[in-house]
């Protein structure tokens, strides 16, 4: 995991979660075909492994994660590229480069 990980885990679950009932999911990318199924397995495993349980969706493509954008969504993702197309799609992206800036950010949304 990602230094500050766990904290930002723990800011989402409280104040989204239990305080807002929002629905948290994690979006992730597989990398594309020929690997996605193998792919998929691994990282639901990997989740477990550091126990957590938001519903994963994993997509083949990165460029994927657009689809799943709308007003209501918030997307947290250190890619660019990825911020930019879910923000063409009408979703909410923030660059996650730390979790004190992201947790700064979602702050802005409760």
């Amino acid at each position: 995991m990602y230094p500050g990980a766990k904290k930002l885990l723990k800011f989402i679950h409280e104040e989204f979660m239990w305080k807002r009932n929002v629905q948290v999911m994690i979006l992730s990318a597989s990398g594309g075909r020929g690997t996605h199924e193998r792919v998929v397995d691994q990282k639901k495993d990997w989740l477990r492994a550091k126990d957590i349980w938001y519903e994963p969706i994993i997509v083949e493509r990165k460029v994927d994660k657009a689809d799943y954008a709308d007003e209501h969504s918030i997307l947290i993702d250190d890619t660019i590229i990825n911020i930019e197309q879910f923000n063409e799609r009408g979703g909410i992206g923030i660059v996650h480069e730390d979790a004190d800036k992201t947790i700064k950010t979602l702050r802005k949304y409760l």
